[in-house]
């Protein structure tokens, strides 16, 4: 080891055995201050408390943005920075472990900063300690005590976490745009897929926190309504709680969505099921008008539920409860045509055939008739039955998805309106339908089956 390294040791130790000694004092004369008012029980409640913030908080701000930062650093293949040497010009490689070493750095640097923007621990305290009154209000019907500890550390908690969002996004960007990945060319903006799906998903986290905003504000409403002296009204109980929990339902629905690639659609999203008098799932759709055929080949799908479903679909509007028709495959049971005739009426289905993903699913339209096949090698295709179904000239063609439940987040080939996450996945590799390569997302407005 040379003497330079040594000394830069012998420094760090130095600093730590410094910083350790300011906390240790810190400690001792807050617990000597408390004592002598005879409050000890508070100050070991205060710190068990300052303990768990802060301990849980550094950890979940340096992996969140340790995923990040990783995510970038494995598309760096490498990095050399520009030497010279009398009057040669060369690029000196950095050593890969020192970018992993970086990764950490900016993680930990993060962590560092977020841990001046916990919540206080009184809220905590305030929360484990509080009595419950026994009188609960009359919407949510939650007793007084969730609005006194709980809904005061959820805000500060939001207000945590938003920040994170925002100084890690920031960060990916900037990080990115030092790449060729992301950069200005030719008066345009050029990102690679990579960067794309990464900042897909920071844009979805961004529509969980702004649901979770919407619930924050439905309970802020109680509590200071926008009625004289902040009394809870009669158009905050009819219009705005209500207009806040659909646009928390609707925001998580929002976060799913599809990506791209070029030559593979990823689709993801949740929903209770399409079935009964309305549905419930993720879509990805683009307007059709007169006949027309779609194909696609599901390669993959999670068994969130024996009736999670993803393929393709012709569906008449938005509406929850609208006419639609659907080939599609099931983890467990099979693949088939399922189909709505009537508007608000109840979805049916015609019997399939047990195969199972990968598998190629097509929906044809002629006139009011549905047709649906089914393939493995996407040559030889087997009628899957036919339903005459009277839909308008223009509907709505696409991917659709659903998860058979709200406990669960899927990624599959196609889906229609999430409200929740679901474990479903499955990719669609080949797409041969007479549309654009952007599909709008859509979203039914009914969560139920």
């Amino acid at each position: 080891m040379s003497s330079r390294r040594r000394l830069a040791w012998a420094i760090a130790a130095a600093a730590a055995v410094l910083f350790t000694g300011r906390i240790l004092a810190l400690l001792y004369a807050d617990h000597a201050w408390y004592d002598a008012l005879g409050a000890s029980p508070l100050w070991r409640e205060k710190a068990n408390d300052l303990i768990v913030i802060h301990v849980v908080s550094a950890v979940f701000a340096f992996l969140f943005a340790l995923v990040n930062v990783y995510a970038i650093r494995r598309s760096i293949v490498s990095l050399a920075f520009p030497r010279r040497l009398g009057n040669v010009e060369f690029g000196e490689e950095v050593p890969e472990r020192a970018l992993d070493l970086a990764a950490f750095v900016l993680s930990a640097a993060v962590a560092l900063v977020m841990s001046f923007a916990v919540p206080s621990w009184q809220m905590l305290a305030a929360l484990r300690t509080a009595p419950r009154f026994g009188e609960s209000d009359p919407f949510f019907q939650m007793d007084l005590s969730f609005y006194t500890g709980w809904i005061p550390l959820e805000t500060a908690v939001y207000v945590w976490v938003l920040t994170l969002l925002v100084i890690v996004s920031a960060l990916v960007i900037g990080l990115y745009a030092l790449t060729p990945s992301l950069r200005w060319q030719g008066g345009a903006f050029h990102v690679s897929v990579r960067v794309r799906r990464h900042l897909s998903v920071l844009a979805c986290l961004f529509l969980l926190t702004m649901a979770w905003s919407y619930r924050l504000d439905g309970y802020a409403l109680l509590v200071n309504g926008s009625g004289p002296e902040s009394m809870f009204s009669y158009v905050d109980h009819q219009w705005l709680l209500p207009a806040y929990l659909s646009l928390a339902i609707g925001t998580v629905a929002a976060a799913g969505g599809a990506n791209f690639d070029g030559s593979i659609w990823t689709v993801s999203g949740s929903g209770a099921d399409i079935w009964g008098t309305a549905d419930a799932f993720q879509f990805s759709y683009l307007g059709m008008s007169g006949d027309g055929t779609l194909v696609a080949r599901v390669t993959a799908l999670d068994p969130t539920d024996v009736w999670a479903k993803a393929g393709v679909m012709i569906r008449e509007t938005l509406d929850a409860d609208a006419k639609f028709a659907m080939t599609v495959v099931t983890p467990v049971n099979g693949a088939l045509l399922q189909f709505r005739e009537h508007t608000g009426g109840s979805a049916d289905l015609l019997p399939g055939q047990m195969l199972g993903v990968p598998l190629w699913v097509k929906l044809s339209r002629s006139g009011n008739v549905f047709s649906a096949a089914l393939s493995t090698d996407g040559v030889n295709w087997t009628s899957a039955g036919s339903k005459t179904n009277a839909m308008a000239t223009d509907v709505l063609a696409g991917l659709c998805l659903t998860s058979h439940t709200n406990a669960a987040t899927a990624r599959p080939s196609s889906a229609c309106i999430p409200t929740a996450p679901c474990r479903t996945r499955s990719r669609v590799v080949s797409l041969t339908i007479s549309l654009p390569t952007s599909p709008r997302k859509g979203r039914c407005t009914d969560e139920h089956r």
